[in-house]
């Protein structure tokens, strides 16, 4: 908000790029923030907020009432206290995390001056505290011995904001250069923060502010007070260009439902897929920016040929383009299969099921199996089905509802998925029943045999007799 209008808020950055709010109340003028798990800890001019992220809502609050003018930043020591910068009053307060309501303010050794940014360094127990001011310092704030210590002192102007990347290089914000020229803000980087020079990492802001750095892209995050906005500074400097996995270059005979896939390329948020009749890509056939590294396209034309390339995207970097790949679709299609049994919608089916559609063009068939209607995890997977039926060998679970589905295909081509289907199986199994007579192999038969089995809890029974052993056909008995 306004500095000074008591209209300040906090914005959650949404990974699609859009701002939404994070609490529904105002608050006055917030600056410094930390996130310790589900808690975001805020300092608010003379007041310290705890709010819980997930609920929305602020869960306790520390009033710090001899603060001066406002308390500036704030950071957690990860041993349950957070640490909040007082600029104007030279002081630095303790605040114990579980209990919020009361606070210290530390007494030590040694002097501090304007301190703004901290940073908490957790191998020497100390707070790494940069200052407002000309000829900005450095300084430590030993928590073991509460004793302050000088670092450095620069020939920069007007810190702000310190972050590091945990393993020894620190970014600190500067609202001004060497010369004290106004909006000229730098963002410097030090891997030694005894030596009073750093190296200019990023320059022209207007008021850079707390900076963070964020290890999961890789990005240094800088909110630009005078501009509104926040700047993401990507410390990739490049990003590799994924490898073409399927189809494979100049690949012919392909279907007109095609599964691309590409390697995965380290640090990459997203990928920009592209797929052209022409080799210059001037006209896109289609094009899309996902997250993984697997796209299912259904509609390719039938004898035509295409090209394709992908590339790697950072928050604010995008790499190179892969190679092209060429490929030809066959002009041969198939039309899914048509489902038979188990019935959609039905119920009480044993859990070795059998499944059953109708025949199309080729002979070869893929059948899938799920508890998810998305199909997102398989009960049952299996390709190179020759009939058009299949026999589940093992068990599916008691008492749980299930989808399936049928495609067909040949080489590469192949149709789309029938529609799925659903039933649910028994609550409980029915033992199968133990044939005595005729025994397995026997001959020499009577034409009038008596057929003999095990006796078992059921209440009746079913006898099949066929001259196939699928019992698709040819049935004598049923």
């Amino acid at each position: 908000g306004t500095q000074g209008l008591s209209d300040g808020t906090i914005m959650i950055y949404n990974k699609d790029g859009s701002f939404s709010k994070l609490l529904d109340i105002t608050l006055t003028d917030p600056k410094g923030l930390t996130l310790i798990g589900d808690t975001l800890i805020v300092t608010d001019i003379n007041r310290v907020l705890f709010i819980d992220v997930n609920k929305k809502t602020v869960k306790g609050q520390t009033n710090i009432a001899d603060a001066f003018i406002f308390l500036n930043d704030v950071v957690a020591d990860g041993k349950g206290f957070c640490y909040v910068s007082d600029m104007q009053g030279n002081r630095i307060f303790k605040i114990n995390i579980s209990k919020p309501t009361t606070y210290e303010s530390l007494v030590f050794s040694g002097t501090l001056k304007t301190p703004n940014g901290l940073w908490y360094d957790e191998k020497s127990n100390s707070l790494i505290i940069v200052s407002y001011t000309e000829n900005a310092t450095i300084k430590a704030l030993d928590l073991t011995h509460l004793s302050v210590s000088t670092l450095s002192t620069t020939q920069y102007h007007y810190f702000d904001g310190i972050t590091s990347d945990g393993k020894g290089t620190y970014y600190i914000s500067a609202w001004q250069d060497v010369n004290g020229k106004p909006k000229a803000g730098k963002i410097f980087k030090y891997t030694d923060l005894t030596k009073p020079d750093g190296q200019l990492f990023a320059a022209d802001f207007d008021g850079p502010a707390d900076i963070f750095y964020d290890t999961t892209n890789g990005l240094v995050c800088v909110p630009v007070m005078a501009n509104h906005t926040i700047e993401f500074i990507s410390l990739i400097e490049k990003l590799p260009a994924p490898k073409l996995i399927f189809p494979m270059n100049n690949a012919v005979d392909m279907g007109t439902i095609i599964t691309f896939n590409w390697s995965k390329v380290e640090d990459a948020l997203n990928y920009t897929f592209q797929i052209s009749k022409s080799s210059d890509f001037k006209e896109l056939f289609y094009t899309k920016d996902l997250n993984e590294n697997i796209l299912e396209i259904k509609n390719l034309e039938k004898s035509t040929t295409y090209y394709w390339r992908v590339k790697a995207n950072a928050l604010d970097k995008q790499g190179e383009w892969s190679t092209v790949n060429k490929f030809t679709c066959s002009a041969l299609s198939y039309e899914a299969p048509t489902l038979v049994s188990p019935a959609n919608n039905a119920e009480f089916i044993k859990t070795n099921p059998t499944f059953m559609w109708n025949a199309s063009k080729t002979s070869l068939y893929k059948l899938q199996v799920s508890a998810k209607e998305d199909f997102s995890t398989l009960a049952i997977s299996v390709s190179n089905i020759t009939d058009t039926n299949y026999v589940y060998q093992s068990y599916l679970q008691k008492n749980t509802q299930y989808y399936w589905r049928v495609k067909t295909y040949s080489g590469y081509v192949e149709s789309d998925w029938s529609n799925s289907w659903t039933f649910k199986t028994n609550e409980y199994e029915i033992p199968q029943p133990q044939l005595i007579f005729p025994t397995n192999q026997s001959s020499n038969v009577s034409l009038n045999p008596t057929f003999v089995w095990k006796k078992t809890d059921a209440e009746t029974y079913k006898l099949q007799v066929s001259k196939k052993i699928d019992f698709t056909s040819d049935i004598v008995l049923d």
